[in-house]
């Protein structure tokens, strides 16, 4: 059946296999072909911070400016 690259993309896989776009065996199929990355993880760490300025909370014209 699905044959594109986004056929099994995370963020839609669920309504494919409930609409029947894709079946369970074609997903189980293509999860099973998929190289295990886990040896190539980078790992970075991140720090939050916190921004005392106030974000507008809509978009500005450009000639607002």
């Amino acid at each position: 059946m699905p044959q594109d690259e986004f056929s099994f993309d995370k963020r839609i896989i669920d309504r494919r296999l409930r609409s029947g776009d894709v079946t369970q065996d074609e997903y189980k199929r293509h999860m099973n072909k998929l190289k295990d990355l886990i040896a190539e993880l980078d790992v970075c760490d991140a720090e939050l911070l916190h921004i005392s300025k106030k974000i507008p909370s809509k978009v500005m014209e450009e000639d607002t400016f």
